[in-house]
């Protein structure tokens, strides 16, 4: 508005950025403050869109998520059910993010566009057994209850790579009223989708 009256201005040096001096075009009309603009046309349109900035933002995004598991006891051993499951899922992540602006540039005609994509796909599949050792079925002492737990994951990130992921856990009870519990695994990559 400023440079629109007639005036130069100066930005001034902002972090390493250098200053920046300008003044309004020749060919702009000076700004007309001393007008009823609801009465008048006051300014020129090109005035107008010398002063004016604008900033859109669009960010969109999709997440679908398709799966199936099974589960259920697959063997009877002496301690209990030997339970299994096994898992399918596929994942596709969306995301797209557009920012316009006018306002990186002195100059309000020029348009910045900064546009950021990304899709990822994620097919997934995973197997899980829990093996009772000992139970209420089978103990002895010290050995009230052993289960272990041995799992696999594996996901293909279409933009990480391919990740397989083994577990394996215990709960051991050695009487009623204690329980000790431990757990090896390893994890895939983490990002801003997970």
């Amino acid at each position: 508005v400023s440079a629109a009256l007639g005036n130069t201005v100066s930005s001034g040096e902002s972090g390493n950025l250098p200053a920046v001096t300008f003044t309004k075009p020749t060919n702009i009309p000076y700004l007309n403050l001393f007008c009823d603009p609801k009465a008048f046309k006051c300014n020129d349109p090109a005035t107008l869109a010398y002063i004016s900035g604008y900033r859109l933002i669009q960010v969109s995004y999709l997440l679908q998520e398709y799966g199936a598991t099974f589960d259920g006891p697959v063997w009877t051993l002496l301690a209990g059910d030997l339970k299994a499951a096994v898992g399918f899922d596929y994942t596709v992540y969306d995301y797209f993010d557009e920012e316009r602006s006018n306002y990186a540039t002195v100059d309000t005609s020029i348009d910045s566009d900064q546009i950021t994509p990304f899709k990822q796909q994620v097919p997934a599949a995973f197997v899980q057994f829990n093996i009772p050792i000992f139970g209420d079925n089978f103990s002895f002492p010290l050995l009230r209850r052993l289960n272990i737990e041995l799992s696999g994951r594996y996901d293909h990130y279409y933009t990480f790579g391919i990740t397989t992921n083994p577990k394996a856990a215990f709960d051991w009870t050695p009487f009623d009223g204690v329980t000790v519990s431990g757990a090896w695994g390893t994890e895939g990559p983490h990002d801003g989708n997970q």
